[in-house]
């Protein structure tokens, strides 16, 4: 991402429909782009989603806003470190991508960092085959559990497609993963559970080693869309005694960015041939 990031003008993503179609390849390829320029309204970010799809509501609503609120229930709401995960893993059907609006961002910290799990996925695979094979076949479960809301679903970390064996999602989200059963010798199956362990600590990290994440601080006006079955994001801590931290979310289905692409793909072939050739030439000289 240091040498491949795409950003966007909000006019052009809004306007210029050939633009448009630029970035929906570049998030097809990359997992994760960016607007800039975006006017300082709350609403905006549901301009920006709808020019993709429409909104997928959750109990947070159809957008929602992450700065920091007393007593929260939610570490994404304190000023706290926020580390590596997913979104909504306990649902059904976890939304597809995910926009962050920042707002407001004056105070010292909070940078966004992100980690491309697929890439992750790739070289566990290649090096540590048995612990991929774990994963690929342990169901984990997640949850969130409070007074007005409650959900729970199991997943493999690896997601593979039952017909083309392709990895088809990710599933990570350790702050809201289930507990795994203890190790007590009480009941319970010691080993498949050390290596279950074992597994998530190697995976765990491959996306925490520096040299996997990339990291940027959002200013006022920068909005960050990813593929929330794709690409881990986190949070540094930050200090909310001087200044404010405020970003407005929303999130769109993957049917929808799917069909997007597809149209966008149609459409503009042009950009969408002239990217994928001029990335394929310079992925070539790379290699050599």
């Amino acid at each position: 991402m240091d040498q491949s990031q795409h950003w966007v003008s909000y006019p052009e993503y809004i306007a210029d429909d050939s633009k448009f179609a630029s970035a929906m390849q570049q998030l097809q390829r990359l997992g994760l782009i960016f607007v800039k320029d975006v006017p300082d309204s709350r609403s905006m970010v549901e301009a920006i989603a709808t020019r993709m799809g429409p909104l997928r509501n959750t109990f947070y609503g159809s957008t929602f806003d992450v700065r920091t609120v007393p007593q929260a229930k939610n570490v994404a709401y304190t000023n706290q470190f926020l580390g590596f995960h997913m979104d909504l893993m306990y649902m059904n059907e976890p939304p597809g991508y995910q926009l962050l609006h920042c707002l407001e961002n004056s105070c010292s910290g909070g940078e966004s960092l992100f980690a491309d799990t697929f890439s992750a996925a790739k070289l566990m695979k290649e090096r540590h085959p048995e612990e991929y094979k774990v994963l690929r076949e342990q169901r984990l479960g997640y949850e969130y559990r409070h007074k007005d809301h409650i959900y729970y679903n199991e997943r493999p970390v690896f997601e593979h497609d039952s017909y083309t064996d392709e990895l088809r999602h990710v599933n990570y989200s350790p702050p809201f993963q289930s507990p795994l059963p203890p190790c007590d010798g009480k009941g319970h199956d010691a080993e498949p559970v050390n290596k279950l362990r074992d597994a998530l600590a190697r995976f765990t990290s491959i996306i925490d080693n520096q040299k996997r994440i990339f990291e940027l601080k959002l200013n006022p006006g920068d909005c960050v869309i990813f593929d929330n079955r794709r690409i881990v994001h986190a949070r540094r801590q930050f200090n909310a005694s001087v200044g404010s931290r405020w970003l407005a979310g929303a999130y769109v289905d993957t049917d929808a960015l799917l069909s997007r692409f597809a149209v966008c793909r149609s459409q503009h072939p042009y950009v969408w041939t002239k990217k994928a050739k001029k990335e394929l030439a310079a992925n070539n000289r790379d290699n050599k």
